[in-house]
């Protein structure tokens, strides 16, 4: 159900939850899931978050967007288990040395100086 109009009843919850948090401005890119585009606010990246569970996610237009930016890109995955990382195989021009899961990460971060 997640990423559908059956969740929408976690959205205003979700916006309470992240309203108590303190989220700084990224110092790197990240993109967001709903737009495919950057954003640095912390208000915006909170309700991106929010509608996050309620809206598509814009895989396809975000690789395209990290893929196409002029400095190589690094793809760190934060979940449970490695998923998502392994799907970038189907996107041309990911350089597979550049993704990590996030328990691999703590043990060897070299790759994302």
């Amino acid at each position: 159900a997640w990423h559908t109009r059956l969740m929408e009843d976690g959205v205003q919850a979700m916006r309470d939850y992240l309203a108590g948090l303190d989220i700084a401005s990224p110092e790197h890119q990240v993109l967001m899931n709903v737009t495919a585009k950057s954003e640095v606010a912390p208000s915006i990246i909170k309700e991106n978050l929010s509608l996050h569970l309620t809206h598509t996610v814009k895989w396809t237009e975000s690789l395209d967007t990290f893929l196409n930016m002029p400095t190589p890109v690094a793809f760190l995955e934060i979940s449970n288990k490695p998923y998502l990382g392994n799907m970038l195989n189907d996107f041309a021009g990911v350089d597979q040395q550049r993704v990590m899961h996030c328990r691999k990460a703590f043990s060897d971060a070299k790759v994302f100086k």
